[in-house]
């Protein structure tokens, strides 16, 4: 069988670039996400790989929207080799069931490897260099000045005792609970 795949990053958005290809392919069945690719789970993808046997086909429009990073995709990638699944994308050329398909996605490993290398030792290097300055390293400790303004907006919110956690978020413009109750213990509040 051949699943398609199709992600996009926020729900204003739509697939609408990518089906058209996909159905030019030819599939037996389509799931897609509308979750941006920092995030890990997404569920059609997750859900999709519990239905991949081996010999089936995962076809994408590029292998982006298989994840955020080329390690995370070529990590994937790896998996669903081991499990006989080829994947075919259609906008970087690549198709495990042919020799050069194999050949393309090795070349793209290696290049994420050897990338990922890179951007370690240009890490590695900088706080070497910070170190014999005599500068700290690391994340700086505290707030930045806008954060540190939503901090005080949220602990007046709870102060008034009349707005649930949910509205308090809403009224902040922050998307996650364990960020309010940050704020809230660096406000002093016993939560």
């Amino acid at each position: 069988m051949i699943f398609a795949y199709a992600r996009v990053s926020s729900r204003e958005q739509s697939t609408d670039a990518q089906v058209p290809d996909l159905e030019k392919f030819g599939f037996d069945e389509l799931v897609s996400d509308k979750i941006s690719g920092k995030i890990f789970e997404r569920k059609g993808l997750e859900e999709l790989r519990g239905k991949l046997r081996a010999d089936d086909v995962l076809l994408v429009w590029r292998l982006d929207r298989l994840g955020r990073s080329m390690l995370e995709v070529l990590n994937l990638v790896a998996e669903l080799k081991s499990a006989g699944v080829h994947l075919v994308s259609l906008k970087d050329g690549v198709d495990t069931r042919t020799p050069i398909g194999n050949l393309m996605l090795g070349l793209m490993a290696s290049l994420a490897e050897y990338e990922f290398t890179l951007l370690k030792e240009r890490q590695r290097a900088g706080i070497d260099a910070r170190k014999l300055k005599g500068l700290p390293t690391g994340r700086p400790k505290g707030l930045s000045p806008e954060a540190e303004k939503k901090a005080i907006l949220v602990k007046d919110l709870y102060d008034l005792r009349k707005y649930s956690i949910t509205e308090i978020m809403r009224k902040a413009d922050i998307k996650s609970r364990g960020t309010i109750y940050k704020y809230l213990r660096l406000q002093g509040v016993d939560v």
